[in-house]
């Protein structure tokens, strides 16, 4: 299965992605399918991407979107952890780790704000 495939016939949760970074996706990804992978993205937005890693990567994979707004937590679902916080928080990230474990892929398409 390929991720712009799965994004062409998503019939779930609304995926925002950029397209072109579907084939950048993919190269980095690859070596985790069907493996032991703790993914973390960061922003939850519809949940869409969070269906998508789950089932391009399989079932031995640990999912966790993270995301500052509250009402996400209502995507979570069997094989995709939700939790609520800042990202620009060390002890929320820690908390994190803490619980998870050290994440393998971090996607971060969160705050979308520069500091400066």
């Amino acid at each position: 299965m390929s991720l712009w495939n799965y994004y062409l016939n998503n019939d779930k949760r609304i995926i925002d992605k950029w397209t072109h970074y579907f084939p950048i996706y993919e190269r980095f990804l690859a070596p985790w399918v069907n493996k032991t992978v703790n993914f973390l993205e960061i922003g939850v937005s519809e949940g869409g991407s969070l269906q998508m890693w789950k089932s391009y990567l399989g079932p031995l994979s640990t999912i966790v979107g993270v995301d500052i707004d509250p009402s996400c937590k209502q995507i979570e679902e069997n094989g995709i952890k939700i939790r609520i916080g800042d990202q620009s928080s060390e002890s929320f990230l820690t908390s994190l780790v803490d619980e998870f474990g050290t994440f393998d892929v971090v996607i971060d398409d969160g705050s979308h704000q520069w500091h400066r």
